[in-house]
């Protein structure tokens, strides 16, 4: 019991200790640690809803162009309509 509890508040001045330690700085770079940590998160679920609306777009154009008259009518304007139709579906990210 009192090791657990010299653990737990053995950082500076009586404050808890973060998980980097009880050393001045930890709390901070703890802090810091899980900003950049949210920040990745962020930005990969970004990329995954982004690789998934490219990838709905490249199945409408695929499917269009299975046909040879659709081939020949697919315009520059309609890759782009489809394009922006798949980025408006929602993921389950």
């Amino acid at each position: 019991m009192y090791v657990d509890n010299v653990a737990h508040n053995s950082g500076m001045g009586g404050q808890q200790m973060s998980p980097l330690g009880g050393f001045p700085w930890a709390g901070k770079l703890t802090e810091r640690h899980s900003q950049l940590y949210q920040s990745y998160q962020t930005g990969l679920k970004t990329v995954i809803a982004n690789l998934y609306d490219a990838a709905d777009a490249l199945t409408k154009v695929k499917e269009k162009y299975g046909d040879v008259e659709h081939a020949n009518a697919m315009s520059a304007q309609d890759m782009e309509t489809d394009f922006n139709d798949a980025r408006s579906v929602p993921h389950n990210i």
